[in-house]
């Protein structure tokens, strides 16, 4: 039982992780200024994006811990 509290706390932990750095990198407005500045930023969004898309995928892919069955409940 506590492994399984562990997990569930990594999880969360990841998870907010998430959260924070996507609301982080959301949009709020478009870069403005000059251009290779500009274009180096976008290219930055987007690496940051392709992490957490990966990041993403890989906590989609997280198995659920399946509720077990109390003694003597039948199947």
């Amino acid at each position: 039982m506590v492994a399984v509290v562990a997990v569930v706390t990594v999880r969360r932990g990841k998870v907010s992780g998430f959260a924070s750095r996507w609301h982080e990198l959301k949009p709020k407005g478009g870069p403005s200024g000059n251009p290779a500045v500009v274009l180096s930023k976008i290219e930055e969004y987007a690496a940051s994006i392709e992490e957490l898309r990966e990041e993403s995928a890989k906590l989609q892919k997280v198995r659920r811990i399946p509720a077990t069955r109390s003694r003597g409940a039948q199947p």
